[in-house]
């Protein structure tokens, strides 16, 4: 029982990580990466949600150059 629990909790380092690198897909609609990144933004723990700052720079860029 202790190996499922322990095993179901994912690294908070995983959340951070995931978060940083996301970028909006070829063709993504603003819709739906909006939708992709609140989903991730909203499962990050509190002890290591990024600032409102720092999401929005996150947020930025996620979109490439053009």
């Amino acid at each position: 029982m202790f190996l499922k629990q322990w095993g179901d909790k994912k690294d908070l380092l995983y959340y951070h990580t995931e978060f940083g690198n996301l970028k909006r897909e070829n063709g993504e609609s603003i819709p739906d990466f909006n939708k992709r990144f609140n989903c991730m933004y909203s499962k990050i723990p509190a002890e290591v949600k990024p600032t409102p700052t720092s999401a929005k720079l996150t947020y930025s860029n996620a979109f490439d150059s053009d």
